[in-house]
């Protein structure tokens, strides 16, 4: 039996949709809705919002499972306001893909009562047409989806001239598994570098291997685990995204995919924005999604077998008993609302400390404290609304650490 391992099949891909393919199509297609309703209003007369997916595939699969771009659609025709305001772009490079697309697309009922027609393009990304499209001056508030095969012609530079522009946001389809292999294959160092930036990539190969000195000054090197390299990979990603648009706050989210035996991760959807709501937006809808959850805090992965990778949060204690940790730490003497105190904490230590903890967890963790005296809040518990028994407690109650 031959040893080469053949060139994975694209067209294969699309006769059945995995559950993997469909959630990320449901985060894609649930934050557009989102980001759309909320940014349609805010427009001048004369301009529009852009949703455009680079590598957007069919359409549907065989199995007759729609894709993100037929959803996406869907959702514009379905509103009145989308239908006048919204511009599809959907770009598939396989030309005989992208025929089935087109077909897709342009039968699609209700398609012909959208004020702009759905462009769709037949070209490689990183060529003209599509840099053009996104480096243009005048470039209209974009949502940008980028679920490539691989990662050629995503670079940074691209990802941070669109993130610099009011209202759009990224989200990426990190292909994990393709990548981490091509971190040190030297056929592919300049797309690593242009995806990473030369110095992060650079400084990514060199962390993928540790030099420990001998007692007689010989340098012998270990290899790192799969789970310090995953580690390592993902933290890189996310300062490039911060490093392209220094000195601008940017935060990106993560929701991780294993394969099918549930032990390996295969991809991240990562989310890139510099506002904090469209954060907090992305976050409950990847809560929604993810397979499992601890506590009401969700693991922020599909994972058919439920195992979570020891990067995020993963420690002795429970997600919620990690989170009073810090909140104790972090707010000694202080008193503020619950909204002040989330806006705060959250965008201020987001790391693997609290990329998971959405604005329902900071709540029952307060809630938490309160019950055992940590913290007051104001107005008191029995001034408070409690459907069923249970204490609420609204965004602006006050919070009064010791």
């Amino acid at each position: 039996m031959s040893s080469i391992k053949k060139k994975p099949n694209k067209k294969v891909f699309f006769i059945n949709q995995k559950v993997n393919s469909r959630l990320k199509s449901y985060i894609v297609s649930d934050y557009f809705w989102a980001w759309a309703k909320i940014l349609v209003g805010k427009l001048s007369p004369k301009a529009y919002l852009q949703f455009l997916d680079l590598f957007a595939g069919a359409g549907r699969y065989e199995d007759e499972n729609a894709s993100t771009p037929l959803l996406i659609l869907e959702h514009v025709i379905n509103d009145v306001d989308l239908r006048a305001k919204v511009k599809l772009v959907f770009n598939e490079a396989d030309y005989v893909i992208y025929n089935k697309l087109k077909a897709e697309i342009e039968g699609f009922p209700g398609v012909s009562t959208l004020t702009y027609a759905p462009q769709i393009l037949n070209e490689s990304v990183g060529g003209g047409k599509i840099e053009e499209l996104l480096l243009s001056s005048t470039l209209m508030p974009t949502l940008l989806f980028a679920d490539p095969w691989g990662y050629r012609g995503l670079t940074m530079d691209l990802f941070s001239h669109i993130l610099k522009k009011w209202g759009c946001e990224i989200i990426f389809f990190f292909n994990y598994s393709r990548i981490n292999a091509a971190i040190n294959n030297k056929k592919v160092t300049a797309h690593i570098n242009s995806l990473f930036g030369q110095n992060r990539a650079d400084r990514l190969r060199r962390d993928f291997v540790r030099t420990n000195q001998e007692e007689k000054g010989d340098i012998w090197f270990e290899r790192i685990t799969p789970e310090e390299r995953e580690q390592i990979v993902v933290v890189n990603i996310d300062a490039a995204f911060r490093e392209a648009l220094s000195p601008r706050n940017v935060f990106t989210q993560k929701f991780r995919f294993t394969n099918g035996r549930g032990n390996r991760t295969s991809h991240y959807l990562i989310f890139a924005t510099k506002e904090p709501f469209a954060l907090r937006v992305m976050k409950d809808i990847m809560a929604k999604q993810s397979t499992s959850n601890e506590q009401g805090v969700a693991s922020f992965e599909s994972s058919p077998l439920h195992k979570q990778l020891s990067l995020g949060l993963t420690t002795e204690i429970s997600p919620l008993e990690k989170l009073i940790e810090l909140l104790r730490r972090d707010f000694v003497a202080r008193t503020l609302t619950v909204t002040e105190l989330w806006n705060e904490h959250h965008i201020r230590t987001f790391n693997a400390s609290t990329h998971r903890f959405t604005l329902p967890n900071y709540k029952q963790a307060l809630l938490l404290m309160e019950e055992r005296s940590i913290v007051k809040i104001l107005p008191h518990r029995d001034k408070r609304p409690s459907p069923l028994g249970k204490p609420t407690l609204a965004d602006d109650c006050s919070i009064i650490f010791g």
